[in-house]
């Protein structure tokens, strides 16, 4: 239970009191999250002090969602003030709340899936670049003061001296080449039909992931279409074999919140599962260095992989660490509800 002074209130996208939960990361200065309403979304909770908002989640439920062969539940959308006793206040509710729906294991922050926005940034010396997660650091330790865990940890490294050998990456081209390997720019007036075979792709590549739940292709589709206008072709890449079948993706962008437009930004690698095209990831990320040094680029930063991914062994051949991330999980019969 709630002491007096504080106030819980549940509300929904179009409801009057909705515009309390939207604007509170407004009021701590911190950017809004764009993707609280999508298909798993149950419903928005306030923790009001005073007449004002102190703290927010929103309930999210995937039935595809397992966390250790489990079901789970989300705790998505949060945001509190710098407060120990609210946050407590403020988890204990979204506990129990979920409890009371029959739910043994919790997963947050993550709005749903793992295609939408979830991860705390846990650490960074670094500003924040197009597509990363900002978030105050004490966040981290709200979770992990009120009974979270950390589940899986994610790292974005940052490459500034992009080195490449012409001549290797020619001759790995060609082996490749005669392994049946063809490799092709995403077809931009064509986008929409790219992106539907990407995104049956893209459900197959990363069905072994962590918490891994399938996306409706015409969601995946129209998430992507938002950067249409931002995509270049040149960082986009499809690896195909002789019978048009892909077996990976290449997926780079650029970081407009760099204003001198010298970094780019890796924000997909998917490679299909028993591939033969061993080394295609590596291949690509050298491949990367030498279009973007030979067009002015300074910088890229391969960013939010999942520590021990084949992805991030891919990347940690490149660069430094830029900054650290965090997911975490809470379960029921572990944790007691104060």
């Amino acid at each position: 239970m709630l002491v007096e002074t504080l106030k819980h209130i549940t509300t929904y996208p179009g409801d009057e009191n909705y515009s309390l939960f939207a604007k509170l990361p407004e009021l701590l200065g911190q950017d809004a999250d764009k993707e609280i309403n999508n298909e798993y979304l149950h419903s928005c909770h306030i923790i009001m002090k005073d007449d004002f908002p102190v703290g927010r989640f929103a309930i999210y439920i995937n039935e595809k969602l397992k966390f250790e062969s489990e079901k789970a539940i989300c705790i998505g959308a949060y945001h509190c003030v710098d407060d120990d006793y609210i946050a407590a206040q403020l988890l204990t509710e979204a506990i129990s709340i979920c409890r009371n729906m029959g739910y043994e294991n919790i997963v947050g922050p993550m709005n749903g899936s793992t295609w939408n926005h979830y991860r705390f940034a846990s650490e960074s010396s670094a500003k924040s670049f197009f597509l990363d997660i900002d978030n105050p650091s004490y966040y981290n330790e709200q979770f992990k003061n009120n009974g979270f865990k950390v589940i899986a940890e994610y790292s974005s490294n940052i490459d500034q001296n992009l080195d490449y050998d012409e001549s290797r990456l020619h001759e790995i081209g060609k082996y490749y080449e005669a392994k049946g390997v063809r490799v092709r720019n995403i077809n931009l007036q064509d986008l929409e039909t790219e992106l539907y075979e990407i995104a049956s792709f893209a459900n197959l590549a990363f069905a072994n992931n962590f918490l891994f739940t399938p996306i409706k292709e015409e969601v995946f589709v129209n998430e992507f279409l938002k950067l249409k206008q931002i995509m270049n072709p040149k960082f986009i890449w499809i690896v195909e074999d002789n019978q048009k079948e892909i077996h990976s993706i290449f997926f780079a962008i650029n970081d407009i919140l760099d204003a001198e437009g010298k970094t780019l930004i890796i924000k997909t690698i998917a490679v299909r599962k028993n591939s033969p095209f061993k080394g295609i990831a590596t291949y690509q990320s050298r491949k990367l260095n030498q279009i973007a040094s030979e067009l002015g680029y300074e910088k890229i930063i391969h960013a939010l992989m999942i520590n021990h991914n084949l992805s991030l062994n891919a990347s940690k051949k490149f660069g430094e660490h830029l900054k650290s991330y965090s997911l975490y999980g809470l379960k029921m019969n572990s944790h007691e509800i104060k």
